[in-house]
């Protein structure tokens, strides 16, 4: 049975989907584009807790940038509305303050008038004391020269002066409460301003992060496993890449990407063996070096034959590297499997290319299981190494992955 490496879920297989900008929301599995790996891996699911750990911290980071964007947003409207209606209570204040004004100077002509009947009332006889005491505009005043006054100001002119004190009143209370308002909106505009700035703040801080955080999610999207294997991506694509190469070179040899990576299994485990693991660049973390091969314990005496150059040891060979090459095999099939000019068995890239190129030296077929035998025991003299390397490819063969790309 086939068993399909699935792609990720919510997401659509186009490599570079980002989700909506305006609300920040991501959808689970979105791939961001990486061209250190072929473009038909792209919308491969991986896992393991450091890729989610570095895709959650980028997620929440686009996230934040854009609240951080909606809040400013929300508050430069804010701004605005509140200087419209600001502008507004200023008008209705200056109107109010030149009415109260009006009203003033139109009390004022009232009081002078009764002044003036005051004396004519003292003329005609009136009190001297409640003459004095008519001065008083108070409303008890207003009671005590009712009689008096109303024969020469009538009623019409007194109820005038009380409606007008009323007028005052209300228009001190009116202007007294949109004097507040207006202190509150401003108020509410600092605040709004003040969230503008550090909103915009926030934004441009998190956006700087974004390059960085983008970068840990490609390298730990490369270095994560396939979803339901053991493979690193980035061991996948240097399993693809070299067979693809080989494919050009010797299309009959009929190698495939998972007859390496069944030796890969073996050797290394895929590059993460004795505290190793693979980087982004497929380069070991840590150097991968066998034990010496001192001819005991089934292995076979081989002298030293790089002066510890690759494996450190002087005396004895020791296999190096992801593939486990020895040091003079490595130095008779090294290649440069990731086209930086160099070839270092410690790099999966370039070991699995110098696999292939081991596994289909001179005339050998991959093609016939017996042929595919053949080339394993050169590989590893050991039957029951072969046994292991044909049980691996069988299980690698029942994943589906894209075509093997064509090198040019």
């Amino acid at each position: 049975m086939l068993v399909a490496l699935a792609l990720p879920v919510g997401a659509t297989g186009a490599a570079g989907q980002a989700g909506d900008p305006q609300s920040g929301e991501l959808p689970i599995g979105v791939v961001l584009p990486d061209d250190r790996v072929l473009p038909s891996l792209a919308a491969l699911d991986v896992g393991g807790d450091a890729y989610r750990a570095a895709y959650d911290a980028w997620a929440a980071t686009q996230r934040d940038i854009a609240d951080a964007r909606r809040a400013a947003a929300r508050n430069e409207a804010l701004v605005v509305e509140l200087a419209t209606t600001r502008a507004r209570l200023r008008d209705e204040l200056d109107a109010r303050r030149a009415l109260r004004r009006a009203i003033v100077y139109d009390l004022g002509g009232i009081d002078d008038a009764m002044r003036v009947l005051v004396v004519s009332s003292y003329t005609r006889g009136g009190p001297i004391g409640s003459a004095a005491a008519m001065f008083d505009v108070g409303a008890v005043t207003d009671e005590l020269y009712m009689q008096t006054l109303e024969r020469e100001v009538g009623n019409d002119q007194l109820r005038r002066r009380a409606n007008l004190r009323q007028e005052i009143a209300l228009l001190e209370e009116d202007i007294a409460m949109r004097t507040t308002e207006l202190g509150e909106l401003a108020d509410r505009a600092f605040v709004a301003t003040s969230t503008i700035e550090e909103s915009t703040r926030r934004a441009t801080e998190q956006t700087a992060r974004l390059p960085a955080l983008e970068r840990a999610v490609r390298d730990a999207r490369l270095t994560a496993p396939v979803a339901g294997t053991d493979l690193p991506l980035v061991a996948l694509d240097a399993y693809l890449r070299a067979a693809g190469t080989m494919g050009t070179e010797k299309p009959a040899c009929g190698l495939q990407w998972q007859m390496l990576a069944a030796l890969g299994r073996i050797e290394s485990r895929h590059g993460n063996i004795n505290g190793a693991t693979l980087r982004p660049d497929g380069r070991a973390t840590i150097p991968i070096i066998g034990i010496a091969l001192t001819g005991e314990d089934g292995t076979a005496l081989v002298p030293d034959t790089d002066e510890g150059a690759l494996d450190g040891d002087d005396q004895l060979d020791r296999a190096v590297g992801p593939m486990q090459f020895i040091p003079s095999t490595w130095y008779s099939f090294r290649r440069d499997g990731n086209g930086d000019r160099a070839s270092d068995p410690q790099n999966l890239y370039d070991a699995a290319l110098a696999a292939a190129a081991y596994l289909c030296a001179g005339t050998r077929t991959l093609t016939t299981t017996e042929g595919l035998r053949t080339a394993y025991l050169s590989y590893n003299r050991s039957t029951s190494y072969v046994n292991t390397a044909v049980d691996n490819l069988d299980r690698y063969r029942r994943l589906v992955v894209p075509p093997v790309p064509k090198v040019r």
